[in-house]
């Protein structure tokens, strides 16, 4: 459901994206992909190491508490140019908003089908989207929108 929230308020407060999308319908999978690495819906997980591991110059013992952010990896510089910017047209590039490798999210293949039947219809039928309010949900690990106010016009 957040994904959903995050890649509405993302078209309606970037206006060139949305006219981008809606003349370029084969971007539906790039831009919920990039919704989902700038609206991460799970912030991170908690995990813990199971050996001794070093990352970075910071060592970590077997059995230390690893707090791993996505919302922080999925904005990078390191790993994409303007990593603030939300830009449909940077292809199929990789963020961790639904895991990785055996602690993939059960659900992604479902959320992507979701996000991408909403968005072909929304191509479709709507010229513009218009943000009236936009209230985050106080949560420390899921990223959402308690109330997300919004117009579509044909």
């Amino acid at each position: 459901m957040s994904s959903l929230q995050h890649v509405i308020h993302l078209l309606g407060q970037n206006e060139s994206e949305w006219r981008k999308l809606r003349a370029r319908p084969e971007l539906i999978p790039d831009a919920y992909n990039e919704a989902l690495r700038l609206g991460t819906p799970v912030r991170g997980f908690c995990r813990v190491a199971t050996e001794p591991y070093e990352f970075d110059g910071v060592r970590l013992d077997a059995g230390a508490r690893v707090l791993l952010l996505f919302a922080a990896a999925n904005r990078d510089p390191r790993a994409w140019n303007e990593p603030d910017k939300f830009d449909i047209s940077r292809g199929g590039t990789p963020h961790l908003s639904f895991g990785h490798g055996v602690h993939l999210c059960a659900g992604a293949a479902l959320a992507r089908l979701e996000g991408h039947c909403m968005l072909d219809a929304l191509v479709r039928k709507v010229s513009t989207i218009q943000i009236h309010s936009a209230t985050p949900t106080p949560n420390n690990m899921i990223h959402a929108y308690g109330e997300l106010q919004i117009s579509l016009h044909r």
